[in-house]
C-alpha cells in the first residue's frame, strides 16, 4: 500500500527550438474551492492522466509563493518550459502582436498612401535576440514597430503605423505563439496516478451581508447571504467553501518563481514589500481583516460566554456545495436564517471634556455619540463574520452599519442609527474644593477636583433603556447610582488612570435624568 507523498520539485527552464514529442495535453479540472474575504482563493485542481510520462498542463496557475503543492500516490517533477502552443486569434485582450501572430501567414498588405498600392508576401517569424549570460530581458510594449515579410524580391520591413489594412490567405482563427507553460513528468507507479495540485491565488473571493429584521419587538430575525465572484478561471461543479476568521498569509502579495507570468525582478521586488496590488485591496483592509469591534465592547449585560465551536485554528470553513461559474460571473446565495431575542437601547458614548484634556494632557478626542443598539446573541451555529448589515422593520429600513466577528453562543452589538429624539448633554468642571498639592515618586503635583453632570432627556414615547459609556480620568470620589466600573489596564502605570463606566439608565416618555460624579486628577508643577 503506497503513502501519500506531497512534493514541490521545481524547475525553471527556458528551452529554445525543442519541444517533445511526447508529451500530452493533460485536462485538469478545479474540483474544490476554499474562499477568502481577501480576494484569495485555496484551489485544488484534479489532474487528469491514465499513466505515467510527460504532460503539459492545460491551465497556467499563478499560485502565491510557497503555497504550490502536488498531491500523488507517485513521485511528479513540475517545470515551467517554452513551448510552441496553439491559441485563439487575439485571445489575452491586448494590442495584436502582428510579427509573432502572423508568422508563416501569407499576407497582402494595404497601406494608408493610395499610391503605394498593395505587397504580397510571408510574414517572416523572428527568433528571440539572444541576451548576455544573467541579464533580464527589458519590460516592452505588446507589439511592433515593423512588420517584416519575405517577398519575391527579399525582405520587406513595414512600419506597422502605415498600414490600413492586412489581408490573410489562411481561414483558421488560431495562431501559434511562444509561451511558458506548466509541464508535469509522473514517474511510473504500482498505482495509477491521480495527481492533485493545489496553491493558493488571487481572484476569487466572498463578500457577507446580513439582513436583520425587528418588526417583532421580542425577536429579531436575521439571515446571511454571500456573494462569490469568480475572476480566476471557469468552474464546473467545483465544491466550495467560504472561509471565515483572520487569515495569516504572509506573502500573500508575491507569486512564485514557478508562475509562468512572472520574473525574478518582479518577484524579488514583491518579496522586498512592494507587492502587487488586486482589486480586492479595499475589501481585505475594510471586512477581511476587520474582526473585532474598534470600540470598547464593556457592556453592563455583556456575556463572554459562547458555545464551544470546534478545534484547531479559528477559521471556519461553511460549504456551499458544489458550483459551476464561468469566469467573470458572480452568484449570491442564503448562507442561514435564524431568529434570536434581543434588547434595544440608546448608547450615549461620552465625549472626552475640554477639562479633562487640558488638565492630564491631551490623550485621545472622543465626541459625544448616541446610538440605537440591537444588543442579542449569535443564534447561528456557525461564527458571524465581520460584514455590513442591513436592519429593516416592518418593511421600512432603519438603518446600515457594520457587525463584527461574533462566536456561536457570543453577544452581538449592532448598532443601527444615530439617536435624534433622546437628547443627552455632558458637562465637566472644576469644583470649588481647593487645589492641593501632592508628592508622588519625589514629583510634586497640584491636585484638581474636579465634578461632572450628564442629563438625558426621553423625547420618545416609549420608554426607552440607556447604556451611559463614560471614561472617567482620575480618581473618582462620588458618583451617582450603581455603575460598572473597569480601570483600564493600560493606565494603571499613570497618575490619572481611566475608568470605564457604564450606567443603565431607563427612562419614561418625557423624562429627565442626571447623573453627577466627582473625580480630581492630578497635574505636574
Amino acid at each position: 500500500m503506497h503513502c501519500k507523498s506531497f512534493c514541490c520539485i521545481v524547475t525553471l527552464l527556458a528551452v529554445a527550438g525543442f519541444a517533445p514529442a511526447q508529451e500530452t495535453i493533460a485536462k485538469s479540472k478545479i474540483v474544490s474551492v476554499g474562499l477568502f474575504k481577501n480576494g484569495l482563493a485555496v484551489v485544488k485542481r484534479e489532474v487528469q492522466i491514465d499513466k505515467a510520462g510527460t504532460y503539459r498542463l492545460d491551465a497556467s496557475p499563478d499560485p502565491v509563493h510557497g503555497s504550490f503543492w502536488i498531491e500523488s500516490a507517485g513521485k511528479v517533477e513540475a517545470a515551467v518550459k517554452m513551448r510552441d502552443v496553439e491559441v485563439p486569434l487575439h485571445t489575452d485582450g491586448g494590442p495584436l502582436r502582428l510579427q509573432s501572430d502572423l508568422a508563416g501567414k501569407k499576407v497582402t498588405l494595404t497601406f494608408r498612401n493610395e499610391k503605394l498600392g498593395s505587397v504580397t508576401g510571408t510574414v517572416v517569424k523572428v527568433a528571440k535576440a539572444e541576451l548576455p549570460e544573467g541579464m533580464s530581458a527589458p519590460e516592452r510594449p505588446n507589439y511592433d514597430q515593423f512588420l517584416i515579410l519575405k517577398t519575391a524580391k527579399g525582405r520587406l520591413y513595414v512600419n506597422s503605423g502605415d498600414l490600413m489594412m492586412i489581408q490573410t490567405e489562411d481561414t483558421d482563427d488560431k495562431v501559434v505563439q511562444r509561451k511558458p507553460v506548466l509541464v508535469l513528468t509522473v514517474e511510473k507507479s504500482a498505482k495509477k496516478p491521480v495527481v492533485y495540485v493545489s496553491y493558493l491565488a488571487n481572484g476569487m473571493a466572498w463578500a457577507p451581508s446580513y439582513h436583520v429584521d425587528i418588526s417583532d419587538p421580542k425577536s429579531l430575525a436575521i439571515e446571511m447571504a454571500a456573494v462569490v465572484r469568480n475572476e480566476m478561471a471557469d468552474l464546473d461543479g467545483a465544491a466550495i467553501k467560504l472561509i471565515s476568521g483572520f487569515p495569516s498569509v504572509e506573502f500573500a502579495n508575491v507569486t512564485s518563481p514557478l508562475s509562468a507570468h512572472t520574473t525574478w525582478t518582479k518577484f524579488f521586488q514583491e518579496l522586498a514589500g512592494g507587492g502587487r496590488t488586486t482589486s480586492h485591496d479595499l475589501l481585505n483592509q475594510r471586512f477581511a481583516n476587520n474582526v473585532y469591534q474598534q470600540e470598547p465592547s464593556f457592556r453592563p449585560k455583556l456575556d463572554l460566554g459562547a458555545i464551544p465551536a470546534g478545534e484547531g485554528v479559528d477559521l471556519h470553513f461553511e460549504s456551499i456545495g458544489k458550483r459551476s461559474l464561468m469566469r467573470d460571473e458572480a452568484i449570491s446565495l442564503n448562507v442561514g436564517k435564524a431568529k434570536a431575542d434581543y434588547e434595544r437601547v440608546i448608547e450615549w458614548t461620552v465625549g472626552t471634556s475640554s477639562v479633562a484634556r487640558k488638565y492630564t494632557g491631551g490623550g485621545e478626542q472622543r465626541k459625544d455619540e448616541m446610538w440605537d443598539v440591537l444588543l442579542f446573541k449569535n443564534p447561528f451555529q456557525f461564527p458571524m463574520t465581520t460584514a455590513p448589515a442591513m436592519v429593516v422593520e416592518n418593511g421600512r429600513f432603519n438603518g446600515q452599519r457594520t457587525a463584527y466577528w461574533t462566536n456561536d453562543g457570543e453577544e452581538a452589538a449592532l448598532k443601527v442609527t444615530k439617536s435624534l429624539s433622546v437628547r443627552a448633554v455632558s458637562r465637566e468642571q472644576e469644583d470649588s474644593k481647593i487645589n492641593e498639592r501632592v508628592v508622588v515618586d519625589d514629583k510634586n503635583y497640584t491636585k484638581i477636583y474636579l465634578k461632572g453632570e450628564l442629563t438625558m432627556s426621553n423625547h420618545r414615547k416609549q420608554i426607552v433603556m440607556m447604556h451611559v459609556r463614560h471614561s472617567i480620568r482620575g480618581i473618582i470620589s462620588n458618583i451617582d447610582g450603581t455603575p460598572k466600573t473597569v480601570t483600564r489596564e493600560d493606565s494603571l502605570e499613570s497618575v490619572n488612570r481611566i475608568t470605564d463606566t457604564v450606567w443603565t439608565v431607563t427612562l419614561n416618555p418625557g423624562e429627565e435624568r442626571k447623573l453627577t460624579y466627582k473625580s480630581s486628577v492630578l497635574v505636574y508643577r
